[in-house]
């Protein structure tokens, strides 16, 4: 299952939208929005989304907040989206998994974490392990990192960190790559193997996917 959604994950080459979160004047969730966003995004040619983000206000939300966004986007965006990745980091590594479990449960594309951003991994070691107890909790769904060191302030060189987490977690297939650090990125589109699927976050970076013959 892993490796079918993997290939699916490599086979767009499209955009992906960080969509935001709708709240009500309440300061309830509006998930009701959520069907007419993505055929708002499909009339744009934008056909994957990735959920819970930073736009999307995730770390500020409830897990069961986000329960609620993921599955309206799993179900709006069934047969309309290519890719759905589901944001699932959280400082409390239960709360993670437990999202984590959720995203797989409901038939989500993938899924991908940010670091915990308080108590930081000190190692690679550390943030390998952290993405093994994720796979775990979703062994059939694809595992990316979202590398965004200014708001995790987890500074990592990617290029030499992804071989390392996939030679332990095997359905781990990239990142999310919010970096200013354009070496890095270059060196993550060229590494030699198995390819990675790195997401350019930042719209400054796109000259490097372009140049890379990518378009994410």
């Amino acid at each position: 299952m892993a490796a079918e959604k993997i290939a699916e994950i490599h086979s767009y080459n499209g955009l992906y939208a960080a969509p935001f979160t709708a709240f009500k004047e309440n300061g309830e969730l509006n998930p009701d929005v959520i069907p007419a966003y993505v055929d708002h995004l499909v009339r744009q040619g934008v056909k994957a989304a990735f959920v819970n983000g930073t736009t999307g206000e995730g770390l500020s939300l409830t897990v069961e907040e986000r329960k609620i966004l993921a599955e309206g986007w799993v179900k709006a965006g069934k047969n309309k989206l290519d890719v759905i990745i589901i944001q699932v980091g959280a400082n409390s590594i239960k709360d993670a998994r437990e999202l984590a479990a959720h995203a797989g449960k409901i038939g989500a594309t993938g899924i991908a974490s940010l670091p915990p951003i308080f108590y930081k991994p000190q190692t690679n070691d550390h943030l390998i392990t952290y993405f093994k107890s994720l796979s775990d909790a979703a062994p059939s769904l694809p595992v990316m990192l979202y590398h965004i060191p200014s708001y995790s302030s987890v500074e990592i060189n990617l290029a030499e960190f992804m071989p390392r987490v996939r030679e332990q977690v095997p359905n781990f297939c990239g990142a999310k790559f919010t970096s200013t650090d354009v070496r890095d990125l270059l060196a993550c589109h060229n590494l030699p193997g198995k390819p990675f699927k790195v997401l350019s976050g930042f719209d400054e970076r796109k000259m490097c996917t372009f140049m890379n013959e990518k378009y994410y």
